[in-house]
């Protein structure tokens, strides 16, 4: 079971403890709840923040242990492990850990309590060995009892004694004379000077626990919120950091110093102004952006260019406010990823897609010289036979000759009508112009031609509009005919004398959207050859090519469709559509 006031450590121990196998009972974040649900889940092991409201750390561990002995308790506070260590030791807790330390003190001790052992610093295994009878205001502290020591704590957070109280659970009149206790011990007048004394003793959470003050302290509260931070920071694998409302690096972890290759005491209290690893105007440009984020109480996410050690690097940077619980900005948690690697290989795809471009534009301009070059000398060929057939006597073998040589002229010119098309489509791409249209009456009036064409080819085209059930779509209506007559003249001139259907589907899709279907099949079933055409990669034909080019201007694909009753995918084409709204 996890006690702790702040959500993020309870989710952070959390999320250590389930990736250690263990299971987690229930968390709660004060005194009073915390021996409730120890009653109802009988856990074996408590992890314990002694600076809880509602009943002292302490207190619980005392009371715990009153009615659960055989109860495992690890304390994993942000008080003194000088002072609280030993305090904890006494009321029968089995392990204590600074939220101070490296997070693998937190293991280190787990492992110890689950086998049976305790886990204490040294200071609290020889805290007997003090002279009780020294004056200084060190062993005066430590002679409080562990209720004196928590109404000391509640008093320096300024709490009045209706207040702390309503936390312990006890009579105001009981707080008085504790008050009254605690200024006969410490031999002072006054709340205040008590408190002093605790100050200067390390008695108080995040005061002088390090030995000296984290940079940037302003009072007790402040300090034990950085330290609740310590838990997340050390987890995470990606560089984090904490700073003061000023920008002073506060603490950091230890993938953040391996980032920019330097030891703590080098970045420690320093602000953006004074980071090494940035240009002077960048730092000068993140210090006003953080102070402008602090004073607004807002959190940043950007992506930044910059160098670092003389060296181009993209991060994503990010901090976000956090507040004490009067909702006052304390400073910022941050982090970085660098996307350094991620925009090389963006740059190297961008550039291959104009290394692409280009050499499409080549291959375009080497088939345009070759219709410019050669569509005069056809026309040339094409009078010369005209002249040649007209002075040639019918039924001659030189007239059979001359008709030969004209159809295969002809079909020179279809092959070079086919590049010009395919020229153009490439170097003019027209944008998409959507227009609102019935599908079945446009499939109807562009296939008209069609139809007729497949007639004079002994063969017919038949239309299958029974699975359009969405009509009125927004479609480029040239390109749809454009698309329609490509596909179905080369299935007429492959497959003559062939029956052809022209089979039309819709089906929604998600965010609004319909697909069509479209399939070309004949009367054998088979699929119309310039489908099966297109998804060669190798060496599709100029059809197959123009065929590529109008799908992509389309947004359209080849597809296989599974069709129920038949052994075979079937091809077809997929086009996405927006309905027309009424």
């Amino acid at each position: 079971m996890i006690v702790d006031s702040l959500p993020i450590v309870r989710r952070a121990l959390r999320v250590l403890l389930e990736n250690q196998g263990h299971e987690v009972a229930g968390e709660a974040d004060n005194g009073m709840d915390a021996l409730l649900l120890c009653r109802e889940r009988l856990p074996e092991l408590v992890i314990l923040e002694l600076a809880i409201p509602r009943l002292g750390g302490l207190d619980v561990i005392r009371r715990l242990k009153a009615s659960h002995a055989e109860l495992k308790i690890l304390v994993y506070s942000v008080q003194d492990s000088d002072l609280y260590a030993s305090r904890s030791l006494q009321v029968g807790a089995d392990a204590f850990v600074s939220k101070l330390e490296d997070l693998s003190e937190l293991g280190h001790a787990l492992t110890a309590v689950i086998h049976g052992r305790s886990y204490f610093p040294r200071t609290a295994l020889h805290a007997q060995e003090i002279d009780a009878g020294t004056a200084d205001e060190a062993s005066e502290i430590a002679q409080l009892s562990s209720r004196e020591l928590t109404v000391l704590q509640l008093l320096a957070q300024g709490m009045s004694n209706q207040r702390i109280a309503e936390q312990l659970s006890i009579s105001h009149k009981t707080v008085s004379t504790y008050k009254m206790r605690l200024q006969q011990k410490l031999h002072v007048e006054s709340t205040i000077k008590m408190v002093e004394i605790a100050r200067r003793s390390g008695a108080l959470a995040w005061e002088g626990a390090s030995g000296q003050e984290e940079p940037g302290a302003a009072n007790p509260e402040q300090m034990r919120e950085y330290g609740m931070l310590r838990a997340l920071l050390d987890s995470a694998p990606a560089p984090m950091f904490v700073r003061d409302p000023e920008g002073r690096l506060l603490m950091c972890n230890r993938p953040f110093l391996d980032y920019h290759a330097v030891g703590l005491g080098d970045v420690q209290g320093r602000t953006f102004r004074e980071t090494q690893w940035l240009s002077p105007e960048r730092r000068e440009q993140v210090q006003q952006r953080y102070e402008q984020a602090v004073a607004l109480g807002e959190a940043i996410s950007v992506e930044i260019a910059t160098e670092m050690h003389g060296q181009p690097r993209v991060l994503h940077v990010w901090f976000a406010p956090y507040r004490d619980e009067l909702g006052q900005t304390l400073g910022m948690l941050g982090g970085l990823q660098d996307l350094t690697a991620r925009d090389v290989l963006l740059a190297e795809l961008r550039n291959a897609n104009l290394l692409a471009q280009a050499e499409s534009r080549s291959k375009s301009q080497a088939l345009a010289g070759v219709d410019r070059e050669l569509t005069p000398l056809l026309r040339l060929q094409a009078s010369l036979l005209n002249q040649a057939l007209s002075h040639a006597t019918p039924g001659s073998g030189e007239h059979a000759a001359i008709v030969s040589a004209a159809e295969v002229l002809d079909a020179m010119h279809l092959v070079l009508g086919r590049i010009d098309r395919l020229v153009r489509l490439d170097a003019e791409q027209p944008a998409l112009v959507p227009e609102a249209q019935r599908l079945g009456e446009l499939t109807r009036q562009a296939s008209a031609p069609l139809q007729e064409r497949a007639r004079d080819r002994g063969g017919s085209l038949l239309l299958d509009l029974s699975g359009v059930t969405v009509d009125d779509v927004w479609i480029d209506s040239g390109h749809y005919r454009q698309l329609l007559e490509l596909l179905a003249g080369h299935t007429c001139a492959a497959l003559p004398g062939t029956a052809l259907e022209l089979a039309l589907r819709t089906r929604p899709l998600p965010g609004g959207f319909v697909v069509l279907l479209l399939t070309l099949r004949g009367e054998g079933g088979e699929d119309a050859p310039l489908l099966a055409e297109a998804l060669d990669t190798l060496q599709p034909g100029l059809e197959a090519v123009q065929l590529k080019g109008l799908l992509k201007k389309l947004g359209a694909s080849v597809t296989k469709v599974e069709a129920a009753g038949e052994p075979a995918a079937r091809l077809g084409i997929e086009i996405q559509l927006l309905p027309v709204r009424p």
